[in-house]
């Protein structure tokens, strides 16, 4: 009899501490689910005790159980990832940690695990970091090596190839120039309506454009293929890292009537005249070889400015309006007319006029965004 006391005793004692800690927390119960893909987690992965997911590898999902199955409050389930991959905890109708958000995690190793220990109130899920699942990070490299997940609010990474950084906003990324906000040009949501002069590298971040000389009219235009909205004023927004020698050349952004190389556009450019003065002005084009007029021309030296912005707005009732910027916030205006002069609206459009040879015009199209 004194042997099973003591024995007994002996049992419990080395039960209670083979278990494992994980940030000072026991975390095992009888079992361990390992995983490699995208998991709806069940309830009876919860345990008290905590129940463990464990990950290897993979870059996937993890949503907890739904509010109908939900594990009664206090039980737990530890989600540790020691791969490269990154996990997103995703929320079924309740909140985590008070937000109806999901949390991205970051890659771990076999030494520095990340992930969640998840604890279940009963109504919602509070969800306590392991290593970096709740911190941001900072890295940089190639435009090419970005990671494809941004990771939790706040992350970023810095392009060593490119003007761009990128901010994580929890969800997606968020690019900036210089500072500034910018929606980034993808070369797939324009039409290539006139380039026989133009060459293109998109391996830097937005569109690299450089336009050969036209020895004339024979304006190099990309027009957004979705169009403008269906309704209500709006503005369409570009905006360049530019260079160019002097001569009678420019570039800008504007409206366009159509697709087509014979379709109609105008847009506000800066840009030399003659080769003795450097100016704003909008720009008419009956076709992307037919010169047909311009109007407000402002005379402006060379561009101080890291970013030229351009803005064309359409209140889609009277009157379409012309608008340069140093900063994307700050607009000054260029020019007004009828808004359906020598064309109805219907794209959004940037373009380089070229005209004489020693225009040579190398542009970095880093922002194009239409809005409301």
């Amino acid at each position: 009899m004194k042997t099973k006391l003591l024995f007994l005793p002996f049992v419990l004692l080395f039960s209670l501490n083979a278990q494992t800690k994980i940030n000072g927390r026991r975390a095992v119960t009888g079992s361990v689910n390992p995983q490699t893909s995208t998991y709806q987690v069940l309830a009876s992965d919860f345990n008290s005790p905590c129940g463990v997911i464990s990950v290897a590898s993979g870059t996937f999902t993890v949503t907890l159980v739904a509010s109908g199955s939900q594990p009664p409050a206090g039980q737990c389930v530890t989600i540790i990832n020691y791969g490269i991959g990154v996990l997103t905890l995703a929320r079924s109708g309740q909140n985590i940690n008070g937000a109806a958000s999901n949390i991205v995690g970051s890659a771990g190793t076999a030494l520095s695990p990340t992930g969640w220990t998840v604890t279940s109130d009963g109504t919602n899920y509070i969800a306590a970091p392991i290593g970096g699942s709740g911190g941001v990070s900072i890295t940089s490299g190639p435009i090419a090596s970005r990671p494809g997940s941004p990771g939790n609010a706040g992350s970023m990474y810095y392009c060593t190839d490119s003007p761009y950084t990128y901010l994580s906003n929890g969800s997606t990324w968020d690019a900036y120039i210089f500072g500034y906000k910018v929606v980034e040009p993808v070369m797939a949501n324009f039409t290539q309506v006139n380039v026989g002069l133009s060459t293109f590298d998109t391996t830097h971040g937005g569109i690299l454009w450089s336009a050969g000389t036209a020895g004339g009219h024979n304006v190099q235009v990309l027009t957004q293929t979705a169009g403008i909205p269906a309704s209500g004023a709006y503005y369409v927004d570009a905006a360049f890292i530019a260079s160019f020698g002097a001569g009678n050349g420019a570039f800008g952004a504007g409206l366009a009537g159509g697709l087509l190389a014979s379709s109609s556009f105008a847009f506000a450019d800066w840009g030399g005249e003659n080769n003795s003065q450097f100016g704003m002005a909008a720009k008419f084009y009956n076709t992307t070889t037919s010169y047909n007029g311009s109007g407000g021309f402002i005379n402006m030296w060379p561009l101080a400015a890291p970013l030229a912005w351009f803005r064309m707005f359409d209140d889609r009732v009277t009157t379409r309006t012309y608008y340069y910027s140093n900063n994307g916030y700050q607009w000054y205006q260029i020019y007004s007319e009828p808004r359906t002069t020598l064309f109805t609206p219907a794209f959004g459009t940037v373009a380089i006029t070229n005209f004489s040879t020693s225009a040579k015009l190398l542009l970095h199209f880093v922002h194009f965004s239409i809005h409301t």
